[in-house]
């Protein structure tokens, strides 16, 4: 992997919410990364700010692969957890099977943090999720 010159998108939060246009440049950076990977049957399973880094053109890359799952399709479904719990869909939560749209659901929670400079907290247990 190349030299991430611009740090990672985590490290963009400590200065504050991004403008719209960089919100929306980096969404669609990430958006086309997760196609990448899902095109060739990849989960990633762990996006989140510190997980996209910013290239020396001003590009955002994901980054991290460790928790990637190789071999699932469109109607795959898996149920292993795996995660950063303040990222996880609900289903992953819950200890349930799960597909590859767990992907979109960390990236929506990555675009509200980038986009009001949020990082999530802590969900509530999982005790509370399954009522």
């Amino acid at each position: 992997m190349e030299f991430a010159a611009g740090g990672s998108l985590g490290s963009l939060l400590n200065t504050g919410a991004l403008t719209q246009e960089s919100t929306l440049f980096y969404a669609a950076c990430i958006t086309s990364g997760i196609k990448f990977l899902h095109d060739r049957g990849i989960i990633h399973r762990d996006i989140k700010p510190d997980n996209v880094v910013i290239d020396s053109t001003g590009y955002a890359q994901l980054a991290d692969f460790g928790l990637c799952k190789t071999g699932v399709d469109h109607t795959s479904e898996i149920d292993e957890p795996c995660g950063d719990l303040s990222y996880n869909a609900p289903e992953i939560l819950r200890g349930e099977r799960y597909n590859r749209t767990v992907d979109w659901w960390s990236l929506g929670i990555t675009i509200y943090e980038i986009a009001v400079a949020k990082v999530s907290v802590k969900p509530p247990s999982i005790d509370f999720i399954r009522l």
